[in-house]
């Protein structure tokens, strides 16, 4: 043979090998593997692929490879058939692969479509029975702007969208756009025996609210400072010092104990901003009581007598303070001592300075009520027999008690 003849035949066998076919079919339906099949099979379910019994017996061998098992069987005189069973969660790719010598022609193959060459290599995916959603951009949007819904895609899947349970009327396409803030869903009808909801993707649609704090800037206080952020429709609020969050500080306004640095998240659906920090630094304040009373107290004193209050400032004795006593919050002239002797009526409270720091804390109030005098007392002296009977001469509203030689005497 010329080496010209023997190309030519070298040629035409390797195309036959190339364009020799074989014949597959799911479930009666023609599939073509030359790019790829894609089949959905809910996980733990199965699928069958009818072969021209020609091919999956005398002319070759099926194997495969990946997760899940394989059965070949022959149910017929003219096909056999490839069950595939997927024993996973998730998607995956089946390669089944073909070995042989002879291959079916094409009038073997009838209407059948023609797939792939010999001794190929055909990826099957296998993917479950699921739906999902997938948001363009983010499900939350705070430009006051709309949200597009992606479901996932593939031939003949019909879809339904919901909104919140509700089913949205004309939602019929794989691709929604959410306009308002809200719990959506879609159903998919993937085939004959896969129908699935996805899960919730939650959208929000708002504006970004506005952060500030009141005071602004760098704040000094003593003991204390309220701090107050901006107030809105449905906001909702987080404290923070020093980068942390504060347990329970969630109220529009926050009252600082302590030095920080001071923000707080202010947020409105899904949208948020953060305040610029207010720089707070917080002076210990002395304590102030009246008798060591820290709520309001009353005492009597009879009418000319006198009662001494005395200051105190609790813990704090190694502070160097200052005291000047009240009376209806008004100073009283020259009263800075730690103890006031008093003796009219009236409320009085008393301010503690702290002279290193400039702090100062003012008691609650004491108030002096003035008892009247009692007149003198009087009595009657009477005889009887052996005895002398005394006999008080009593004024409303005073109680007595009898002394002999300066000590309480038993009696009436």
């Amino acid at each position: 043979m010329k080496p010209a003849k023997f190309l030519i035949c070298i040629i035409r066998l390797f195309f036959l090998i190339l364009t020799t076919s074989i014949c597959l079919e799911t479930f009666g339906q023609d599939a073509t593997l030359e790019s790829g099949l894609t089949t959905n099979v809910p996980s733990g379910s199965t699928q069958s692929y009818f072969i021209q019994q020609t091919v999956c017996s005398s002319s070759g061998t099926w194997s495969v490879s990946g997760n899940g098992n394989i059965l070949i069987d022959q149910p017929s005189d003219n096909f056999c058939q490839i069950t595939w069973t997927n024993t996973t969660s998730s998607t995956i790719t089946v390669y089944l692969y073909f070995s042989g010598t002879t291959a079916p022609t094409d009038e073997d193959c009838d209407s059948l479509d023609l797939i792939s060459a010999l001794n190929g290599t055909f990826p099957i995916t296998i993917a479950p029975c699921h739906a999902s959603i997938t948001a363009v951009g983010s499900a939350t949007n705070c430009s006051g702007q709309n949200v597009v819904l992606n479901a996932n895609t593939g031939s003949g899947y019909s879809y339904q969208w919901y909104n919140n349970g509700t089913a949205i009327s004309g939602a019929n396409s794989s691709s929604y756009t959410a306009t308002i803030s809200d719990a959506y869903t879609v159903k998919e009808i993937i085939s004959a025996t896969c129908t699935t909801t996805s899960a919730i993707t939650n959208v929000s649609i708002g504006y970004t609210p506005t952060a500030t704090i009141s005071p602004t800037g760098t704040v000094t206080a003593c003991g204390s400072q309220v701090l107050t952020a901006t107030t809105g429709y449905q906001y909702g609020y987080q404290w923070n010092n020093n980068g942390t969050a504060i347990s329970g500080a969630n109220s529009s306004s926050y009252t600082a104990t302590t030095s920080g640095s001071y923000t707080v998240k202010v947020t409105q659906g899904g949208c948020s901003a953060a305040s610029a920090t207010a720089n707070t630094t917080i002076k210990p304040s002395p304590v102030a009581t009246i008798d060591d009373q820290t709520t309001p107290y009353t005492d009597y004193v009879c009418v000319g007598n006198q009662t001494a209050l005395e200051a105190s400032i609790g813990q704090n004795t190694g502070l160097s303070v200052t005291y000047q006593w009240n009376n209806s919050s008004a100073p009283i002239s020259g009263a800075t001592n730690w103890v006031y002797d008093i003796g009219i009526a009236g409320t009085y409270n008393v301010t503690v300075t702290n002279t290193a720091n400039g702090c100062s804390a003012t008691s609650a109030p004491f108030t002096i009520i003035n008892n009247p005098t009692p007149p003198a007392a009087s009595f009657t002296q009477t005889l009887n027999g052996c005895e002398t009977i005394l006999s008080l001469n009593p004024t409303s509203g005073f109680s007595y008690e009898w002394y002999n030689n300066g000590v309480a005497a038993n009696g009436p």
